[in-house]
């Protein structure tokens, strides 16, 4: 396999794994619905990924059709399923504009719960 080619699919790959869970994690953390078949939908992207790389490994496929069997899962995924998760949370009251990695969304949870603690404190004669 060529060198420059699986440099930047480990990147791809690696870079989906990151948004995998931090989108679980979110998931988890606001009760999103339909969690198990999104993290299913996760699963067999993954699976189907190893695939098409152990293809391309094998000379099976060329670099344009692995990274366009990728591309095209991820941009539909991203574009059309994504954005219920978003809307669910926006439903929530939960603001995820700024989330973008699984350390922001640490960020982000870890400044909301001091956010409601702080919220509690003069309740519970904290302050």
């Amino acid at each position: 396999a060529e060198p420059a080619v699986m440099k930047t699919l480990r990147g791809v790959l690696s870079y989906c794994a990151e948004h995998f869970e931090s989108e679980e994690l979110l998931m988890q953390v606001v009760g999103y619905p339909s969690f198990t078949s999104h993290v299913a939908q996760h699963r067999k992207f993954s699976a189907a990924a190893e695939g098409y790389v152990e293809q391309f490994e094998r000379g099976e496929l060329n670099a344009e059709q692995l990274f366009k069997s990728l591309l095209e899962w991820l941009v539909t995924h991203v574009m059309t399923v994504d954005p219920t998760i978003m809307q669910y949370c926006k439903s929530c009251g939960v603001d995820v504009s700024l989330i973008v990695t699984v350390s922001d969304l640490v960020r982000f949870l870890q400044r909301d719960v001091e956010l409601r603690k702080s919220r509690l404190r003069p309740e519970l004669g904290m302050a």
